[in-house]
């Protein structure tokens, strides 16, 4: 295990969700890391408490030792990196209410077969960039939830699990919107499924599948898709929205609304 940041400004991390362990069985132990001097109060930099634990928990003699549950939420220009997991039991890492983060050098792994086991979940959070890692999960590679916008996603092994991955979303009208997902053209996309998008496009182009001309997307399902036009324009141009397509050739089913890479 390694844990290290950095911040260009003070570093605070709130941690959700901490409790004390007592009375555990001597060949198991629970690091909390409030023990160790972290404040969770969103101001203190408690990230020499979280590098003591994960120490602790590293030299260990027992036969089992857990650092409890961390969150990376409301954190400001910061950057994590350095940061090994292994067989979390749901998402390794939540990034939520967060603002020009930057996530690199990561080493994330768990079964291929293991469910709910996200490498890096995404919500409310506005400028992260995520790099040179390694996010091998039985669930999501990286997933965004509502509320995620301009997220850069650069040099990252997915697999074996289900890649890139936005949503759900919808079931609330509540729901805030995701916007400028980036994943750089030399990387190849393929295997990827569109299927029952419902709903209204603020802009005439509602559907963009703009891949690379060196490495064009393959094997891409569009099926059962209808957003109607409703932008600010919509009572002179009328509700028919219209597709923009490059260096693709999906495979459609059911309805297309509007009609795509045709």
């Amino acid at each position: 295990m390694g844990f290290s940041s950095y911040s260009q400004q003070a570093f605070s991390l709130l941690v959700l969700f901490i409790t004390s362990v007592k009375g555990i069985d001597a060949t198991n132990r629970v690091f909390n890391v409030k023990d160790f001097g972290a404040a969770a109060d969103g101001i203190k930099d408690d990230s020499k408490a979280f590098g003591t634990a994960w120490r602790e928990a590293c030299n260990w003699d027992g036969i089992e030792s857990t650092v409890l549950s961390i969150r990376f939420n409301f954190l400001n220009d910061s950057t994590i990196t350095g940061i090994k997991s292994v067989d979390s039991k749901y998402f390794h890492i939540n990034i939520l209410g967060c603002y020009n983060l930057k996530i690199n050098d990561l080493k994330i792994t768990a079964h291929a077969d293991s469910p709910n086991t996200d490498g890096i979940h995404i919500g409310r959070s506005n400028g992260i960039e995520i790099s040179h890692s390694v996010i091998a999960t039985g669930d999501d590679c990286v997933s965004l939830g509502q509320g995620s916008k301009n997220i850069l996603v650069s040099d990252v092994f997915c697999g074996p699990g289900h890649g890139i991955s936005v949503g759900s979303l919808g079931k609330d009208t509540k729901d805030e919107e995701v916007v400028g997902l980036t994943v750089p053209s030399q990387v190849k996309i393929s295997n990827v499924r569109f299927n029952n998008i419902r709903g209204t496009s603020a802009t005439k182009v509602a559907v963009s599948l703009v891949c690379s001309q060196k490495i064009p997307c393959q094997n891409i399902e569009i099926g059962n898709i209808n957003l109607v036009y409703n932008g600010v324009n919509f009572k002179v141009e009328g509700p028919e929205t219209t597709s923009l397509c490059s260096n693709v050739k999906p495979t459609l089913f059911g309805k297309q609304i509007p009609a795509t890479c045709v």
